[in-house]
């Protein structure tokens, strides 16, 4: 190896330095090396044999949007030398400068993949950092590059917004019209126009029970489905403005329970409307024409009530339809297909729905001729055109049918809000007639010579709208036509009137009860908790329960809400809900005889309230009317109804403070190589119920430089890691000590700990370890046994700095040198930090890679190698230097 008389001076110079003071004198190694090593390590780079070959060495950037779910490609100019490519010479960060965990693999010698351990954000700026790789030809080395990456942004989504009032019950259909603009069916009879603004209601006019589907063919020509409780008719109201009027298309004897609409572009731009509905027995579908604004109606009495219908995109020639099915009426959900737009269907034969799966709720229809058909229980399969059936899922449990008891049926829905809701005709006749003959034994005989008024509660905790559809049923169809020109009730004139209670399961008793359920929350103007109505009904009624006491038709001008009470939890009195968070609305000041007016009652639950279940009343009166007693000494003129509401439990818990009420956004602790640094933090139960099996665990510890160190997480102590409850409100004291490794290199080791409870949301926050020291040089592998590997070096260095390595033979020869600079990071704007303003992502740390190699691409042999590295650490320049072994 030819060198100049200069350099070979210097090297000889070092190499009598280190065979006469070996270990024994630091000092006078160190200032040997502050006199020679900086030109030393210049001169030596600059004194190679200009007989080795130059590769071109150079690697492409990925270019466009990234796929969230695809790995990162990077295309090499050159084969690459496997031996070099790790985690530390391939960096991908994100937008602070914090690695994206992940792997790697090559695919070919010119292609490496960086594979996410996660799928990417979406819309996210990554930084993808090249460095020390080697090329396989003469181990050149890969200029450091910096890639901006962007993956592609999120797909165009609705947001989910909370509905305004009146809402709180199931949402039976929906229609988007545009990316704005769509419309909400609800099971409380509205139907919601939803824009960037927000939802307002379009449809809530009286005598409508429920809203069970809405369908727009444009932004302003729309239709939606109801149930009428004045003429017990399904109805079909049409618009023609975007929801500002509607008027009745069409009705007909039974439900209306799903509505499609289509455009067909033509130059007539021709309507094209589908409808299904029935009951628990008969499956009725409607076909409309728009040229005679009429519909033409098919009925198969071999199943339920139609659930859903669909048709493929544009195609309004071949559809597809879906119905339930009810034990108690013996009849199976069938798949039903349509070749002519809907105007006549025929079954699809052999494939009515299987025992455990009784009913079905849903149908889609592709383009491809695929059908897609969902069932109770989760059940959910694809029919090819073929005839051949995919299971997508199974279910597993046992159907809910009517043949229940209605207590148990209605506590099972309260407990499981999300299963699919009952419609009218699939669950509810069967308690029809349990009603009728209930109303009837309390209320044995009426007449139209008194009038009575009657509120009728109805559950809306997750469960049907039809039960207090059928009671007002009953009712109207049990009293004679309501007379008009009624007086004035008015106690003190003798025009007496009564308010009578028809509850939830149809016994006419005192004081029914409206269910409500919901979570905590807060908002002086958002209905966080479920919402229910009754009915307030000012009736033509008989007077059994009333005998001996005269009163007459009358009307009710001036009502109003008294008597409320606090919501008392039964398992601790000392808990309440206050009176005030009891909203009603709806409720009519005038009340003829023979009208009545659906009441909406909703409750705002108070932040942090306990779970479980809160009781309280209100009442309904006149204020002009007044109130009476009977003989009897039954108070009249005055309704009272109960409200319960169900707090459900919402386990919660935060990562806060130690000292102070606030939350902790990370955990730091700082400290030396081979000391025990701790930290404190609280775990706070912020939820409503108490928190139960309590875990804390953390993951390992990495260097944010790009060297590939790491503190395990088996050096990672946490007092009190479990505990099996905390209690509402209460927090738990955790200690958090990390065994700083000797020989570990000065900088910040990024982890996280991860807290869990049951039912709770796990929380993550980040822990941070600061190293205070430096070591000088940290090496991946010592002693290197691989022989075709490399020897990764580590050490300190400011952003922005420039270092040198020198590696040496112990006769003092230079083997290898390299130089470079710190990377200082990248600002948003994608341009480089600086030393004095370190961007995101900078370094504080180097990770060089020596191919095990001399400067001429030879082999290097075995033995003892000192490796000297000068660098900046912490704004001061600094030498330091460690033997390496290499044995091959």
């Amino acid at each position: 190896m030819k060198r100049s008389g200069l350099v070979r001076s210097l090297i000889r110079g070092l190499g009598d330095v280190l065979s006469a003071f070996g270990e024994a004198d630091v000092f006078v190694l160190r200032f040997a090396s502050l006199t020679s090593i900086s030109a030393l390590l210049l001169m030596a780079a600059c004194d190679k044999d200009p007989t080795v070959t130059v590769v071109a060495f150079q690697v492409t950037c990925p270019t466009g949007t990234l796929d969230v779910n695809a790995p990162i490609l990077l295309t090499f100019s050159a084969p690459v030398s496997a031996s070099s490519v790790s985690l530390a010479s391939i960096v991908v960060t994100d937008s602070t400068g914090l690695p994206v965990p992940g792997s790697l693999n090559m695919t070919n010698g010119t292609t490496v993949r960086f594979v996410p351990s996660a799928p990417l954000p979406f819309g996210a700026r990554l930084r993808l950092r090249v460095q020390n790789i080697l090329a396989e030809e003469n181990n050149t080395p890969l200029p450091l590059t910096v890639c901006v990456l962007t993956t592609q942004p999120p797909p165009l989504q609705p947001a989910w917004l909370v509905l305004p009032q009146p809402t709180g019950a199931s949402l039976l259909g929906a229609s988007l019209v545009t990316n704005d603009t769509g419309y909400v069916a609800s099971a409380l009879v509205p139907i919601f126009k939803g824009t960037a603004a927000g939802f307002d209601p379009v449809f809530n006019l009286p005598y409508f029970s429920q809203a069970f589907d809405v369908s727009f063919s444009t932004t302003q020509h729309g239709f939606a489905a109801h149930f009428n409780t004045r003429t017990l008719r399904g109805v079909i109201n049409e618009t023609l403005n975007g929801g500002l009027t509607w008027d009745t298309l069409f009705s007909t004897g039974t439900t209306i329970q799903r509505v499609f609409t289509n455009r067909i572009k033509t130059a007539t731009d021709t309507l094209f409307l589908a409808a299904g509905g029935g009951r628990s027995n008969l499956a009725v579908f409607h076909k409309y024409t728009p040229a005679s604004r009429s519909f033409v109606s098919q009925q198969f009495a071999t199943t339920g009530a139609v659930a859903d219908i669909d048709f493929a995109g544009a195609d309004t020639v071949n559809g597809v339809a879906a119905t339930n099915g009810a034990v108690a009426a013996n009849t199976v959900g069938r798949v039903f297909t349509s070749g002519d737009g809907g105007a006549s269907w025929a079954e699809l034969a052999g494939f009515a729905a299987p025992t455990r799966v009784v009913t079905y709720f849903g149908a889609a229809r592709r383009a491809t001729g695929d059908l897609f058909i969902t069932g109770g229980n989760g059940y959910a399969i694809r029919i090819h055109p073929s005839g051949a059936v995919d299971t997508l899922v199974k279910g597993t449990v046992s159907s809910l049918d009517s043949t229940r008891s209605g207590r148990s049926w209605r506590a099972q829905l309260r407990r499981n809000v999300s299963a699919p809701e009952p419609h009218f005709g699939l669950r509810s006749e069967p308690r029809l007639d349990r009603r009728r003959r209930r109303y009837r034994a309390a209320v044995p005989a009426l007449n139209s010579h008194h009038t009575d008024f009657a509120i009728m509660g109805k559950h809306s905790a997750g469960g049907s709208v039809a039960p207090w559809a059928v009671a007002a049923a009953l009712l109207f169809a049990a009293f004679p036509a309501l007379r008009a020109q009624e007086p004035a009730c008015n106690s003190r004139l003798g025009i007496l009137g009564d308010l009578v209670i028809l509850d939830d399961q149809g016994f006419a008793v005192y004081g029914s009860t409206i269910h409500l359920v919901g979570p905590p929350g807060a908002g002086t103007n958002t209905t966080i908790g479920q919402l229910a109505s009754f009915l307030l009904v000012n009736l033509d009624s008989a007077s059994a329960h009333l005998t001996r006491f005269p009163f007459r038709n009358c009307t009710y001008n001036n009502l109003f809400i008294t008597l409320r009470t606090n919501l008392i939890n039964v398992d601790n009195p000392s808990l309440a809900i206050p009176a005030q968070n009891v909203i009603v609305t709806n409720l009519p000041r005038v009340l003829p005889s023979g009208e009545r007016a659906s009441v909406t009652v909703s409750t705002i639950i108070p932040e942090g309230t306990r779970a479980g279940r809160y009781i309280g009343s209100f009442a309904v009166r006149d204020s002009v009317a007044g109130i009476s007693a009977t003989n009897l000494g039954e108070i009249v003129g005055q309704d009272q109804i109960d409200v319960e509401v169900i707090v459900t439990e919402e386990p919660s818990l935060a990562v806060v403070n130690a000292d102070v009420a606030a939350r902790l956004d990370s955990l730091v602790v700082q400290g030396r190589a081979g000391e025990r640094a701790t930290g404190t933090l609280r775990v706070a139960n912020t939820g409503n119920v108490p928190l139960s099996n309590v875990q804390i665990t953390a993951s390992d510890l990495r260097s944010e430089s790009a060297v590939g160190i790491v503190i395990p997480a088996q050096n990672i102590t946490i007092s009190s890691a479990s505990f099996s409850s905390l209690a509402v409100k209460d927090t738990q004291r955790v200690n958090v000590s990390v065994n700083i490794p000797q020989g570990i290199l000065g900088g910040r080791y990024r982890g996280t700990l991860l807290v869990q409870g049951q039912g709770a949301t796990p929380q993550t926050i980040p822990l941070v370890v600061v190293v205070t020291s430096s070591r000088g040089i940290v090496f991946e592998n010592n002693p290197v046994k691989n022989a075709n590997g490399v020897a990764r070096i580590a050490f300190n260095g400011d952003p922005g700095t420039n270092y040198q390595v020198g590696i040496f033979d112990m006769n003092g020869l230079l083997v290898y040198t390299t130089n470079g600079t710190v990377f200082a990071g990248l600002t948003p704007a994608g341009q480089p930090g600086t030393t004095q303003a370190p961007a995101a992502g900078a370094d504080f740390a180097v990770n060089v890679t020596w191919p095990l190699s001399n400067l001429r691409g030879e082999g290097a042999a075995s033995g003892t190698y000192l490796v000297v590295v000068e660098s900046t650490v912490n704004g001061q320049r600094q030498l330091a230097r460690d033997k390496l072994i290499v044995i091959r």
